[in-house]
């Protein structure tokens, strides 16, 4: 998976992230996003779309994210 803003989170921040989402804990894995990208934090959206590509990535289905539209540019 290649998305600037994973890259640029420490590991073990990339692990805390994978672990809450595992756990259904989606809106607790955008703050720890959001929280250590400090002021270069991206937007809620951009998060959303992280957090689709790491369940893809982790093979597992976002339950309720079939609803929300891309954010991403066509």
């Amino acid at each position: 998976m290649e998305n600037a803003v994973w890259d640029a989170l420490p590991a073990e921040v990339q692990s805390d992230v994978d672990s809450l989402l595992l756990r259904g804990r989606r809106v607790n894995a955008i703050k720890v996003i959001r929280d250590a990208m400090g002021t270069a934090a991206p937007g809620i959206p951009t998060c959303l779309d992280l957090i689709v590509e790491r369940y893809e990535a982790l093979g597992r289905s976002p339950e309720g994210f079939e609803q929300l539209p891309s954010t991403s540019p066509s």
